[in-house]
């Protein structure tokens, strides 16, 4: 299943939109790693498989500062640690 897929799909069944991390091809060449709304996960192509889909728990400062910066997460949209 690509990462897109599994995120229109959690977005389905939760009724709302939580925060996923898409990966994909981690270790390769050209790996990609994104941070938004599930539903805009969803919007996107994230090239040849393999795909990775995570969904975070309660952030810690570092880890949404992380996003952020690395995985060009909405800084609006990720919510405000704990």
């Amino acid at each position: 299943m690509t990462a897109d897929r599994a995120a229109a799909l959690l977005a389905d069944e939760v009724g709302g939109d939580g925060i996923g991390v898409a990966v994909a091809r981690a270790g390769g060449p050209d790996p990609v790693v994104v941070a938004d709304e599930l539903s805009a996960l969803a919007g996107r192509f994230f090239g040849a498989p393999l795909h990775l889909l995570v969904v975070p728990g309660d952030l810690h400062v570092v880890e949404r500062d992380a996003l952020v910066e690395l995985a060009d997460g909405p800084a609006d949209v990720l919510p405000d640690p704990v």
